[in-house]
């Protein structure tokens, strides 16, 4: 149905008969139709981040249980310091070696990790692993910068998590070497 046709006089002009505007036929039912997928895109966003958190939560894992492969440190074919325990709580695991660098997520006290690289008071506990880049923001990154650059420690989409060493401790029985 087209819309209803008003006298002029009836909305205050004198320019004829004026076709009456509104949400109606097409348009209503275009609205009604973007309305009801409202929900859904949200359901839709909910499950990327929930995706993001399970790939950093993997990697936490993967590290925590020192499976992220037996790489040997980047300086030679020396083998890596050992396995070091955590001694601390909410040991983050950084991008690259600085606190400036973005939040992979975070090692409770006492998660044995194998450290794979020492570089000053910092050591990276796990090999390279997909950085899950999209729009050039890591989607593992859960605070701080989430940047796929170098200079955040993630180079060709991939990013291999440190930790300060100040936070490790020997694993017991283990062949855990201080790094410090």
């Amino acid at each position: 149905m087209p819309g209803r046709l008003l006298p002029a006089a009836a909305i205050g002009g004198d320019n004829g008969p004026v076709r009456r505007t509104g949400l109606t036929g097409r348009r209503l039912l275009t609205w009604i139709a973007l309305l009801m997928l409202l929900p859904c895109l949200g359901v839709l966003l909910r499950l990327r981040r929930a995706a993001r958190r399970v790939r950093a939560l993997a990697l936490v894992l993967a590290v925590g249980a020192g499976a992220a492969g037996s790489a040997q440190l980047a300086t030679g074919g020396a083998e890596p310091p050992g396995r070091m325990v955590v001694a601390a709580d909410g040991l983050h695991l950084r991008t690259c070696p600085d606190t400036a660098c973005g939040s992979l997520g975070v090692l409770s006290r006492g998660t044995e990790v194998a450290v794979r690289e020492a570089r000053g008071v910092w050591v990276r506990v796990g090999a390279p692993a997909d950085a899950a880049c999209a729009g050039g923001e890591s989607g593992l990154v859960q605070t701080g910068r989430r940047a796929c650059r170098p200079d955040n420690g993630i180079e060709n989409g991939r990013v291999a998590p440190w930790v300060h060493s100040g936070h490790l401790a020997p694993a017991p029985g283990g062949t855990g070497a201080s790094v410090r």
